[in-house]
């Protein structure tokens, strides 16, 4: 009976032990479980045989990755009445040109900032993943000016440090300092044919002249929903809604001489944005295709895992703490109890196999 109760008691401390060293392995975080801490970003600018240097980019943290092809705006820009659900390619980059002059009239401060370098070249590091709206300057050699097309890209990842290279698209155009051209600014209403009590009778729009206020005109049917003036074509020109109607969104798009104000219902729109000082959609979308375009690539991103870590300037995996939030100490001392109860059940084992014998 008493060698019963001795065997008994061996596999008991086994088994203690086995649980004792499962439950540490349990403590241990999941490896590629965790979200990436910070992603590496390159912007290559260059149109055929030009290097663009010396041209600034602003960086914008604007949304998170919700499903797939939908975001939500945080932050600066979460009040904005812009849809991001359901983007395709062309909705994707309306929403970065419509992103990209909220950001430039409202003057929100960017998350990161730098200049290409000779090669036309610029890497950005230690970003926080999310969704990012590039803003580039534009750059004039001689008589030809190249302007950037605002960009949105998701810097999000699992696992370690990624890296991210783009090529932005340019609109390239001529100009002549001096010259005076002819602008217009059409308002257009979309998705909204059983809901004419929703549309404003009178809207206003505000035109900006290289960030300034330049004219408050009024639209309404009786104009068209348009408005020409004549400017310098040099000018950094934007147009504004200076209230979006509720339940609507916007979108603007423009070449050199024509402004685009979309308004689309819809029943969850965002809340309506009312500008106080300034506020503004951006100038990159062609409505008529009267530019030049290059065959410079479109704007695609390339990402690569790094190994080892990734980027300079990002942490080392093994100096982390769990994700659980649990704390490491804990860990080795479960391990080495669990195995100071096999061994423990082990020996009884043994001399009750001695003493059967």
């Amino acid at each position: 009976m008493q060698k019963k109760l001795v065997r008994r008691c061996g596999m008991l401390v086994v088994a203690l032990g086995l649980m004792i060293c499962l439950t540490a392995h349990l403590c241990l975080p999941p490896v590629f479980a965790a979200e990436s801490e910070t992603c590496s970003l390159t912007l290559v600018c260059e149109v055929e045989d030009v290097i663009l240097s010396d041209t600034t980019w602003n960086f914008y943290r604007v949304g998170e990755h919700v499903e797939d092809h939908t975001y939500v705006l945080t932050g600066d820009f979460a009040d904005y009445p812009v849809s991001m659900e359901n983007l395709t390619d062309k909705a994707m980059q309306d929403a970065a040109d419509t992103l990209e002059n909220y950001a430039v009239l409202d003057k929100i401060e960017p998350d990161d900032t730098g200049v290409t370098d000779e090669s036309g070249m610029l890497t950005v590091d230690s970003l926080k993943p999310g969704l990012y709206l590039l803003s580039g300057t534009s750059k004039t050699i001689g008589y030809t000016e190249y302007i950037p097309s605002a960009i949105l890209i998701d810097l999000t990842a699992d696992g370690e440090t990624f890296d991210f290279t783009a090529y932005p698209k340019y609109r390239v155009q001529d100009t002549l300092s001096g010259t005076v051209v002819r602008f217009t600014v059409q308002k257009v209403w979309m998705n909204d044919d059983d809901q004419p009590e929703s549309r404003s009778t009178a809207l206003k729009v505000s035109i900006y002249q290289d960030e300034d206020l330049y004219e408050e005109v009024t639209l309404t049917e009786e104009n068209d929903w348009s408005y020409t003036w004549n400017g310098l074509a040099e000018s950094d020109w934007r147009v504004e809604e200076v209230e979006v109607p509720e339940n609507y969104t916007v979108i603007y798009r423009s070449n050199e001489q024509q402004y685009l104000i979309v308004n689309t219902y819809e029943e969850k729109a965002p809340p309506s944005k009312t500008t106080t000082m300034t506020t503004t959609p951006s100038e990159t979308t062609v409505i008529t295709q009267t530019t030049t375009q290059t065959d410079q690539p479109p704007v695609t991103t390339m990402r690569t895992n790094s190994p080892g870590g990734g980027s300079s300037n990002s942490s080392n995996s093994s100096s982390r703490l769990p994700q659980t939030g649990q704390l490491w100490w804990p860990v080795p001392v479960l391990i080495g109890g669990g195995l100071v109860c096999m061994v423990i059940g082990w020996r009884l084992s043994k001399k009750h196999k001695r003493g059967i014998r």
